[in-house]
């Protein structure tokens, strides 16, 4: 994605064995809506994307921050969307107002040009942790 881009695509490269490769694109959607366009929403910016199993499933995920302007406000949407397919994950995207432009009463004057976007950080919080420690372990043993 690029910085004040609407989109979001996939590519895969194969390799012919002499390390030149040829791209295709998998997939690829709008990260607003025609509503949402038409609105006059429009990305600021976005965040670097993360690869992780959101959902679980087996199968990678992009994470995505995005910065959202519209009427004078700021939002951040924070999208999780498969790789397979451009699909949003279920419970995605997650939606954050963070205020107007022009308002003075808040502590910080923030601005469209002055917000950082943050990165999203991928955590593993199943209770199981064993497969993990015992690669650790095998890893301290060499």
């Amino acid at each position: 994605l690029a910085g004040g881009s609407s989109s979001s695509s996939s590519s895969s490269s194969t390799s012919d064995g002499v390390g030149k490769g040829t791209g295709k694109t998998i997939w690829h959607r709008n990260l607003l809506t025609d509503e949402e366009r038409g609105q006059g929403m429009t990305i600021v910016g976005t965040s670097p994307m993360t690869l992780g199993d959101v959902d679980g499933n087996g199968a990678l995920d992009i994470v995505l921050t995005v910065q959202i302007s519209h009427l004078e406000r700021n939002a951040f949407r924070v999208y999780a969307i498969s790789a397979m397919n451009g699909s949003d994950v279920d419970h995605f995207p997650k939606h954050f107002d963070m205020g107007s432009t022009t308002d003075n009463s808040s502590k910080k004057q923030d601005t469209a040009d002055t917000l950082v976007i943050p990165s999203p950080l991928l955590v593993d919080l199943h209770t199981n942790q064993l497969p993990w420690l015992d690669r650790i372990r095998m890893n301290q043993r060499l």
